[in-house]
């Protein structure tokens, strides 16, 4: 059964659509959200509007849900945040423009995606996200990869089956507290083809850690290059034992050569 909203031009609230099979259909001239749209647990939304949405808040699908969005969706404003955990359906000719805030989830976008000021992050810290169609990103835009083990399922995978189209910035985050080593490699994006290449050089978001991006016909890979040294903690009774003797070191030279020790202020 489907419920049609026939006039209307944003939603400051939250409406969800999670009732399995149901699809909640709006047909709208122009449509705002600055608050939550969300469809879940099977449930989906379809928006019929003559221009294409605009997100400044956060459109949530998830695991099971569907939203599909006839005349593609802007996202504006730095706490703007597209999560897809399940379907986002974009139609044919139009675009995911993201041109703010935050687009991450571990779902699958089917459609055009145009990233030219705002943050793709795949996963859930970390995790997969899926895009079938072309992947754009401009010098704007960023990619945050999160890093939290070696094996497949704890480190982010961004998978487009399409073009990535690829400019910007290449920002890289450790997490769960692993720290790599030197000369491990990630897969960290696959496509079909690509063009262009990030910015150099990459972004770390850890103090210390550094990496290389390299590139095939299918994939993009990140390569350590260096790590946070971190000194042991026998390293650090050493240091400190080297202040002290030094110290008393010198006390006893300045003693022998007449020099006198230094009192403090009563």
């Amino acid at each position: 059964m489907d419920t049609v909203y026939p006039k209307g031009k944003g939603y400051n609230g939250t409406i969800t659509s999670n009732v399995s099979g149901n699809t909640t259909s709006t047909n709208l001239t122009n449509l705002t959200n600055n608050g939550t749209l969300q469809a879940t647990d099977g449930a989906g939304f379809t928006f019929n509007t003559a221009n294409r949405p605009v997100n400044t808040g956060v459109v949530r699908v998830g695991v099971g849900g569907t939203i599909t969005l006839n005349a593609g969706m802007s996202q504006t404003g730095a706490a703007s945040e597209t999560n897809v955990n399940g379907t986002l359906s974009v139609a044919a000719g139009q675009t995911l423009a993201l041109q703010g805030g935050l687009l991450d989830g571990a779902g699958t976008i089917t459609g055009a995606v145009n990233n030219a000021g705002g943050i793709l992050s795949p996963g859930n810290s970390p995790g997969r996200l899926t895009e079938n169609g072309n992947y754009t990103q401009g010098a704007g835009g960023f990619m945050r990869i999160e890093l939290g083990g070696t094996t497949a399922g704890l480190y982010d995978v961004f998978d487009v089956n399409g073009t990535a189209a690829l400019a910007g910035t290449l920002q890289v985050s450790l997490f769960g507290g692993f720290a790599p080593m030197v000369g491990q490699t990630f897969t960290f994006l696959e496509y079909d083809g690509r063009t262009g290449a990030f910015t150099s050089p990459v972004s770390s978001l850890d103090a210390g850690y550094g990496y290389d991006v390299t590139y095939n016909a299918t994939n993009a890979f990140l390569t350590v290059t260096s790590v946070a040294v971190v000194p042991e903690p026998g390293t650090l009774t050493l240091v400190g034992a080297g202040f002290v003797l030094g110290g008393a070191f010198r006390r006893r030279r300045q003693t022998r050569a007449g020099i006198p020790r230094r009192r403090s202020a009563a």
